[in-house]
């Protein structure tokens, strides 16, 4: 499975990309699609999944079907920490704020860190067996919910306070 983040740097985009079958963060430019190299092979300790990536900061977070984020610097490579989100096969993006939301298919909850890996906040949307792609627009948050009686998925919005 490869999930891809987009980020700045210098004059071109850069793309990352997870490979959780080498468990590895692989750097594309977005322009020319030329392949930059690729870290994270020695922090493994479960499959990678989910990436988002912080502009301001120049930071990745890759997070592994554990439940755990790794941290690396995304110029060089650099790890620089981990912490727990309790989310097995989660989902990462970055809040408005920077902050990083972590939503779990299996656990349906949606779980709010700030860039250091403390624990903000947890959602629970009722009515739903999973939950997936949590994004955060003006205090509100978006995500796939899914019901396993009726396979069925609903785009929901909920706010910060998860009604």
């Amino acid at each position: 499975m490869v999930m891809v983040a987009g980020a700045a740097q210098a004059s071109f985009t850069l793309l990352l990309a997870t490979d959780s079958i080498n468990n590895r963060v692989t750097r594309y430019d977005g322009d020319t699609g030329a392949n930059l190299g690729s870290f994270g092979q020695l922090q493994a300790s479960g499959p990678y999944w989910g990436i988002t990536a912080n502009r301001t900061t120049k930071k990745a977070y890759v997070s592994q079907t554990t439940g755990r984020v790794l941290m690396f610097d995304y110029n060089t490579g650099e790890y620089s920490g981990n912490f727990e989100t309790g989310q097995q096969w989660g989902s990462l993006t970055l809040g408005s704020t920077g902050n990083i939301i972590a939503s779990s298919y299996l656990n349906s909850q949606i779980k709010v860190f700030n860039a250091a890996g403390t624990l903000l906040s947890t959602l629970a949307p009722s009515g739903y067996d999973g939950v997936s792609g949590a994004v955060e627009i003006g205090g509100n948050y978006y995500f796939i919910g899914y019901h396993l009686a009726t396979s069925n998925y609903h785009f929901v919005r909920t706010s910060s306070t998860g009604t």
